[in-house]
């Protein structure tokens, strides 16, 4: 299983870094940023996830990374620039994550709130930014009419630590 990422133009694991693959490690809850989730609806997620199609990939996590931008600023009045944003395919499944890294001044508990509480403006917005992508590109992973669903946000630290490997004795 791969997991695919579109990341935040001025870190490391960024894809204009000299390693253009979007696959890439899930990541572990960031200090100071909102961690989201959603799931886009008749994708075909295996077809879009073919190493051939990664350039379909990479366009369509962009265009969330963008709605999320978008949608989050105008819902907030904090300003989210897209390379605020960083979006990820969980591996094997039809989830997408992603973490938004606010300004410093934001009070993350405040944006946390009026971004769950616009969360259908949000998935609009991601599928507002999903329909810009070329129809000759949509059409080669859609199954039918695209939505947006279960769009979750949380703190960081607000987030349950992943489930441990580890077996107690």
């Amino acid at each position: 299983s791969r997991s695919f990422r579109a990341s935040r133009g001025n870190r490391s694991n960024s894809s204009n870094s000299s390693n253009s693959s979007s696959e890439m490690e899930e990541a572990e809850p960031i200090a100071n940023t909102l961690s989201m989730r959603m799931q886009v609806v008749n994708v075909n997620w295996e077809q879009l996830r073919q190493g051939s199609q990664e350039h379909l990939l990479t366009k369509f996590l962009e265009e969330v990374k963008e709605g999320i931008a978008l949608t989050v600023g105008t819902c907030s009045n904090v300003t989210i620039n897209p390379d605020n944003v960083t979006v990820w395919l969980e591996s094997g499944s039809a989830t997408l994550h992603a973490t938004i890294h606010p300004p410093e001044r934001a009070d993350l508990g405040a944006l946390r709130s009026r971004i769950a509480s616009n969360a259908d403006k949000v998935a609009e917005g991601v599928l507002a930014s999903l329909e810009m992508m070329h129809k000759e590109d949509i059409n080669q992973f859609k199954t039918g009419s695209l939505s947006v669903v279960g769009v979750e946000v949380a703190v960081a630290t607000d987030l349950p630590p992943k489930a441990s490997t580890t077996m107690a004795p």
